[in-house]
């Protein structure tokens, strides 16, 4: 049996606009105290299920139109007018909800209720309603409803605590004795006696579809694909079982972590834009390079070398070698290392990807590099960088991702110290890399102002002849898969890995 999944999202929408019709002259400032009291199609006096009262906003003009005639339809009251309300909240607390249990028409409310609360971690308020428990957090719910149409669930308790503006877009007459629409005005006419025949046909350029673009959603995926774009400072956002947090945000620099469930191990990813003149593949030397690399970010290791000769992968043609590290920490926490399995692949967008992962205890050993009893060995379940042009200007965009299992004990009182780190030791490390591509570029980055790229240019030596001689930078662009290249790095280690025992893996 197939399980329907739930996704989920949290942000803070500034200035988010929604349609909302009410019965009569009802606005939501005249209900704003007693809304759960007075919303007599989804409150108390409602068929509503209870987990799943609140107050219904929608976005497009087919979507609220079609809300219009449940006013006709009330049980606790005889409305002989409604009108459409344009509301716009200053700033609200939203919950994404998403996926297709949500909008599958044979799973019943209750069903989907208890879902939604595991999933957002409600079940100490199994006992709370849903809607209820979201309003005493703070926040609204916006859910897909079908695979095309959103609507917008602001709980009745947190209606008095939003700040907001609502006017009349239009307004609808009811049928002397049907419970249907008979006439209806828009805003230019509401308040007089003019109204014109109303029927589902007819063009109302006065009710369009409002923005939903920062939501930026397709059908049948995930309701946030660019989570990490959407996180603002300080706040947090869910996608599927993953908690991101952006820790770091400033003019050309932003880093963000994320938790996967219970699993302690945190996932950074930091993005930056470096002011240089330099091309991506300098930028990619500077990284790539172990004699460069250690220039610039030798105080981050003990030890780093590669291991063996690259060779060219055969599936993708990536350039893959190995690598060890060792990293001192702080006094009184063990030394940590890391066999790793690097690969090189150039992207069609004069980009490149460096990939990396830990090697298995096999090839660690095939490569002379079995654990010790005096360093405790980390594990890197995914590292890596993407180097590129600026899409939005000039300069070189580095996205960097790391999630290491660092292994053994790790005191509490350590772990604090890796999480402060976290905000600034990325910001530190792109500016060093920054520092060392402008200096072998011969420029004096002494002062560490940011200069104009013209400026940049002007002063720039270039210093892309390694780049050249380097096997990992063809003339054309592309490794060769049938020639074993040498190794770009100098001064190398001479552990090989032995033939047949050590494979470069796909990536």
């Amino acid at each position: 049996m197939e399980v329907l999944e739930v996704t989920s999202t949290e942000m803070c929408v500034p200035s988010l606009r929604a349609y909302k019709v009410l019965g009569d002259d009802m606005t939501l400032e005249s209900i704003r105290q007693l809304a759960w009291e007075l919303d007599d199609l989804d409150g108390r006096d409602s068929i509503q299920h209870p987990e799943w009262q609140a107050l219904y906003m929608q976005f497009t003009s087919s979507h609220v139109l079609g809300t219009v005639p449940y006013r006709w339809e009330s049980q606790a009251r005889t409305y002989t007018h409604a009108q459409l309300l344009e509301v716009e909240f200053d700033s609200l607390n939203v919950v994404v909800l998403d996926g297709p249990l949500l909008y599958d028409g044979g799973v019943c409310a209750e069903e989907k209720a208890a879902a939604v609360k595991v999933h957002l971690n409600m079940c100490s308020d199994q006992k709370g309603l849903l809607m209820h428990e979201l309003g005493k957090r703070g926040k609204a719910a916006l859910v897909r409803e079908t695979e095309e149409e959103w609507e917008l669930l602001v709980p009745h308790n947190l209606l008095s605590q939003l700040s907001f503006s609502e006017k009349v877009i239009a307004r609808w007459r009811r049928h002397q004795t049907l419970p249907v629409s008979s006439h209806w005005q828009d805003a230019e006419q509401a308040g007089t006696d003019l109204w014109k025949l109303w029927d589902d046909t007819i063009e109302t350029p006065c009710i369009p579809d409002l923005d939903l673009s920062w939501l930026r959603h397709e059908p049948g995926m995930p309701v946030v694909e660019d989570a990490k774009e959407k996180v603002q400072p300080g706040t947090k956002q869910t996608v599927g079982n993953m908690v991101i947090q952006r820790i770091v945000h400033k003019e050309h620099c932003a880093v963000w972590s994320a938790q996967v469930g219970t699993d302690p191990v945190m996932f950074v990813a930091s993005q930056v834009v470096l002011a240089t003149p330099e091309p991506p593949e300098a930028v990619l030397w500077a990284l790539y390079s172990a004699e460069e690399r250690m220039k610039w970010d030798g105080g981050s290791f003990s030890a780093y070398e590669v291991l063996g000769d690259p060779q060219v992968q055969e599936a993708t043609g990536a350039l893959c070698d190995f690598l060890y590290c060792r990293i001192h920490l702080v006094t009184g926490v063990t030394d940590r290392d890391m066999v790793q399995e690097r690969f090189l692949l150039r992207l069609a967008d004069r980009g490149y990807a460096i990939a990396i992962r830990a090697c298995s205890e096999d090839q660690s050993r095939a490569l002379g590099r079995a654990p010790v009893s005096s360093v405790v060995r980390a594990r890197t379940i995914i590292s890596g960088y993407i180097i590129q042009p600026n899409p939005s200007g000039e300069g070189v965009l580095v996205t960097g991702v790391s999630q290491t299992d660092l292994g053994g004990n790790v005191p509490l009182w350590f772990q604090g110290l890796v999480k402060k780190a976290g905000r600034r030791k990325p910001v530190e490390w792109a500016q060093r890399l920054e520092d060392h591509c402008n200096m072998r570029a011969g420029l004096d980055v002494a002062s560490r102002r940011r200069l104009t790229f013209s400026a940049l240019r002007s002063r720039a030596r270039g210093w892309t002849k390694e780049l050249a001689q380097s096997p990992c930078f063809p003339r054309d662009g592309a490794t060769t898969r049938r020639s074993r290249p040498a190794s770009p790095t100098r001064g190398s280690s001479s552990h090989q890995p032995q033939p047949g025992r050590v494979q470069a893996n796909s990536l």
